[in-house]
């Protein structure tokens, strides 16, 4: 609701009240300042939904996949399908970066700094080929959540 009032010159007033929607064009207003809920990874179909993939990660109001938490290989998970459902999320195969369902990478560390990953373009059920070169491993998996 929007009051105004006025005042002439002879000290008489006059009000008015007038109803005001306020709507951002094309968008929601989330926490005060507008946005597009269908491409925005912040407020992802709704606000306050983030996709862990970050501000770009949204499309038509769905977070894209991620690549989920690293995985040691002595966990005993041994497919992207098994690691993805760990955390509630399923796996996409050849779901991120264009065409890759696994990172690969030579110890849990690197896995979490993110430095000399491998790539995998492998089905979601095929089990991990652990060796030398690969005793940690990131999947490709959904982006569902709905908190935070």
């Amino acid at each position: 609701m929007f009051r105004a009032v006025f005042f002439d010159q002879g000290s008489h007033k006059a009000t008015e009240e007038a109803m005001l929607d306020l709507v951002c064009a094309g968008g929601a207003a989330c926490d005060g300042t507008c946005t597009d809920l269908a491409v925005d990874g912040l407020n992802c179909g709704t606000c306050g939904v983030t996709c862990d993939g970050g501000e770009d990660a949204c499309a038509s109001g769905a977070c894209a996949p991620t690549w989920g938490r690293c995985v040691n290989f002595d966990e005993g998970l041994e497919t992207c399908t098994a690691i993805c459902q760990r955390s509630g999320e399923t796996c996409v195969e050849k779901g991120c970066l264009g065409e890759n369902t696994a990172e690969y990478f030579g110890n849990f560390e690197d896995c979490e700094d993110g430095h000399g990953p491998g790539y995998g373009d492998m089905p979601c059920d095929q089990p991990h080929e652990w060796d030398s070169g690969k005793f940690a491993v990131k999947c490709c998996c959904t982006d569902t959540k709905q908190s935070r």
